[in-house]
């Protein structure tokens, strides 16, 4: 199978994942799916790099700064255990526009437009190369690419009309040798193993029973809060930070609130 290198756009990737979950962070295993991409092109995923910011901190930063900081650094040091994972680093920057704060990444398309110029240097047998992103600031270097033989392949998301949350300009799908538009089952395929096991566990012949007892007496309740609802009353705290949580949390969820539990699976 052919070999490919991956250039992902983290921050559009989260922005894309938020608004699959309907608000929340979708929860999937990021190397498997950059796997499962690639495997679409008929590609094998050789190396990744992957283009990201450190969460904003302030001169006093408050709690809440601090946990997202760590969360990211800790993070970022297991998907650094993979040689074959890049990860490039801009800066977060925080702006205020009309009374609210706004955080940008700054920095991270000039990284990704460097590391697509050396891939003629540092991979001379890579013949075709997969961008998760929908950023015009790649025209010029998939363009330069396309002339030495090396094709480009979208990966991206848009939606049509004014008050669209995505979009992605034509001159970039013009460029490109060929565009995908993302989906929510392109996510949804690629679960964590954690994940995977306890569905397994929880869903495969005879072991249902055992994980959730019909004589329990709260069963039937558990079964009605399988799936989050607008009417759960937040009664409850959350394990870690004790922020009110409802049943949902509480019972499939491992008593966390959403964050949390996305923070437990490095998501």
């Amino acid at each position: 199978m052919e070999s490919t290198i991956v250039f992902i756009d983290a921050g559009f990737l989260s922005k894309l994942s938020k608004h699959f979950g309907n608000g929340i962070y979708l929860i999937y295993d990021l190397l498997e799916f950059l796997e499962y991409l690639s495997k679409k092109q008929n590609l094998f995923c050789k190396k990744t790099f992957y283009y990201t910011a450190s969460p904003f901190i302030s001169n006093n930063p408050n709690q809440m700064e601090i946990k997202r900081k760590k969360d990211y650094d800790n993070f970022i040091a297991k998907l650094s255990r993979n040689k074959n994972f890049i990860i490039r680093e801009g800066r977060c920057q925080r702006l205020k526009i009309d009374g609210e704060f706004v955080y940008k990444q700054k920095g991270v398309d000039s990284l990704a437009v460097i590391d697509l110029v050396n891939v003629l240097i540092d991979y001379p047998d890579i013949k075709r190369v997969i961008i998760i992103a929908s950023d015009s600031d790649f025209v010029p270097v998939i363009n330069n690419l396309e002339k030495r033989g090396i094709k480009t392949i979208l990966y991206t998301y848009y939606e049509r009309g004014r008050k669209a949350t995505f979009s992605t300009s034509n001159e970039l799908i013009k460029s490109v040798h060929k565009y995908i538009l993302l989906t929510k089952e392109d996510f949804t395929s690629c679960p964590i193993k954690k994940i995977k096991e306890i569905e397994n566990e929880l869903w495969s012949e005879g072991s249902y029973i055992k994980s959730i007892n019909p004589k329990d007496f709260n069963f039937e309740e558990k079964i009605r809060y399988f799936e989050e609802k607008s009417d759960d009353k937040k009664e409850n705290n959350c394990k870690k930070c004790n922020k009110r949580i409802g049943k949902h949390n509480l019972y499939w969820h491992e008593e966390m609130c959403n964050e949390c539990f996305f923070d437990e699976y490095n998501m």
